[in-house]
């Protein structure tokens, strides 16, 4: 962008020049009043056409300068929309690990009751193959998991 801007710093300063050239002419032609001022006629003419030239690309890199700056503007609006929506989704992110807290804590607080309530039985250790008590409470655990967390009597 700066080098756009760059370039159509040197056109103006471009333009100043042919157009302070082209106004002595013309004054030097007014003064002479001769008709052999035939080749000042045709400088003249010469300058009105650089000078049209010069304008006519001034005003391209104007619209490339324009072009340039909407597309940086729009890349900064992307860049912001998409901070947003990070922001939004690490603040879920918090949401959801602190729910998953409060659940492994219920699910804690359901398995040492479960446990409790197991052992608590007349003769159940004696029947209960070993291992039995973990595969009830991963039992458990995918129960509470599949229903969302909510606790069944």
């Amino acid at each position: 962008m700066a080098e756009v801007e760059e370039r159509l710093r040197r056109m103006e300063e471009e333009q100043r020049t042919l157009s302070a050239k082209k106004l002595n002419l013309e004054l030097q032609l007014r003064q002479l009043h001769s008709p052999t001022c035939g080749p000042l006629r045709e400088e003249i003419r010469t300058l009105d056409d650089q000078l049209a030239h010069l304008q006519a690309v001034m005003q391209r890199q104007h619209g490339a300068l324009r072009g340039v700056i909407r597309q940086a503007e729009e890349l900064r609006k992307e860049a912001r929309m998409k901070e947003q929506r990070v922001e939004e989704m690490e603040e879920r992110l918090r949401g959801l690990e602190e729910e998953n807290k409060e659940l492994k804590a219920r699910l804690t607080a359901q398995l040492g009751q479960s446990a409790a309530r197991l052992s608590k039985g007349v003769g159940t250790e004696s029947f209960r193959p070993i291992g039995s008590l973990e595969a009830v409470q991963s039992s458990r655990i995918r129960k509470l998991y599949q229903s969302g967390g909510r606790m069944e009597s």
